[in-house]
């Protein structure tokens, strides 16, 4: 199995996937066993229109501050993000169905969860919460992004970048792209996207050791080798691609070159949200 990495800027000698390549990824969520989930829907804003991924982009560097090369990222023009959505009204209501055990959030308890940060992942007391979210859509979200990255390297030999710092605001998220959804509530959890050529990546200094035990029945990572002497407060350091392989280590001045961080005015900062909690998406 060949390595890859997780890319922080793009080259633009490279090209996105093709929708069916993607659409094809996606189909293959069909064919493995997951976790039983409710409440899970992927969503490729670059099907809405032609401006959503650069100001998806903005929206991320805006709020989220990844560390990235933003002027590199629309290069990438395909996203799929990984939601939190309302079941349909007649699945919500269904009596048989909810006696049965079936743990489903309601539009109620999600139009919470992206008002108030604090309840985002609150399931103290509930066991439904606690059961829909951390055994369930969870778990089944990122068995899917890991089939979709392993499967578009493995098939395509595109790279990916993923992220899931977006989750921490689900209620900038509904203010600015709630019309995409009827101003449902819904809870960004992880996105993805591809491109064929890095211009860097980023990869810890562990080489990915494993330790294992004496008798080795118990296996774990080694602890991330962190080292200052450079003078950087990123612990996470990145590289050049080169070739087809990871190249020279960026330096402090190197980062601060190319990931540049910038505020856009144009996002209202006393953010408010209207949920509609009488539609279905689908």
């Amino acid at each position: 199995m060949s390595r890859y990495y997780v890319a922080t800027s793009w080259h633009n000698s490279g090209h996105s996937p093709t929708q069916q390549q993607i659409s094809q990824a996606m189909q293959s969520f069909q064919h493995f066993p997951s976790t039983h989930a409710y409440n899970i829907a992927n969503w490729q804003p670059h099907l809405e229109n032609e401006h959503m991924v650069p100001r998806i982009w903005q929206w991320i560097e805006h709020y989220a501050q990844c560390t990235l090369d933003y002027k590199s990222m629309p290069l990438a023009d395909k996203q799929v993000w990984w939601l939190v959505v309302p079941e349909n009204l007649s699945t919500e209501q269904n009596e048989t169905l909810l006696m049965t055990g079936e743990e489903i959030l309601t539009r109620q308890h999600l139009a919470q969860k992206a008002s108030d940060a604090e309840y985002y992942f609150d399931v103290k007391g509930n066991e439904i919460l606690n059961q829909a979210l951390v055994r369930e859509i969870l778990p089944r979200t990122y068995m899917q992004l890991h089939a979709m990255i392993d499967h578009m390297h493995t098939a395509h030999q595109y790279y990916p970048l993923m992220l899931n710092k977006p989750s921490i605001f689900a209620k900038e998220f509904n203010a600015e792209f709630g019309k995409f959804f009827g101003h449902s509530p819904v809870l960004p959890l992880v996105m993805a996207t591809f491109y064929s050529t890095p211009k860097t990546v980023k990869h810890h200094d562990n080489k990915r050791k494993l330790n294992v035990s004496a008798n080795g029945a118990l296996t774990a990572f080694a602890p991330y080798e962190v080292d200052y002497a450079d003078g950087s407060v990123d612990t996470t350091p990145h590289y050049w691609w080169v070739e087809g392989k990871m190249g020279a280590k960026l330096s402090v001045v190197e980062k601060r070159q190319l990931f540049v961080l910038q505020k856009y005015k144009d996002f209202n900062p006393d953010v408010s949200v209207d949920f509609d909690l009488n539609k279905d998406l689908f």
